[in-house]
C-alpha cells in the first residue's frame, strides 16, 4: 500500500478518511439545501468518488423526503 499524504495536492495520495470527509463535503456543497458550487467542485466530487471506488468503499445516497 503506498504511503498517503493528506497535504498533495493530488487526492489520490489522501487517505481513504480525508476522502470521505471532502466527498461528505463536496456533497453537501452541491447537494444540500444551500447548493453553491462551480464547474471545479463537480470536477473534484467525480474524481474523488472514482478513488473511493477504486479503494474498495461503496458510496450510497439517501433519497428523504418531507
Amino acid at each position: 500500500m503506498p504511503k498517503r499524504n493528506d497535504d498533495s495536492p493530488n487526492f489520490g495520495d489522501w487517505t481513504t478518511k480525508k476522502l470521505k470527509d471532502y466527498f461528505k463535503s463536496l456533497n453537501d456543497l452541491i447537494y444540500g439545501e444551500n447548493s453553491c458550487y462551480g464547474t471545479s467542485d463537480l470536477r473534484m466530487y467525480d474524481g474523488i468518488q472514482r478513488e473511493l471506488e477504486e479503494r474498495g468503499v461503496t458510496i450510497s445516497s439517501q433519497v428523504v423526503f418531507n
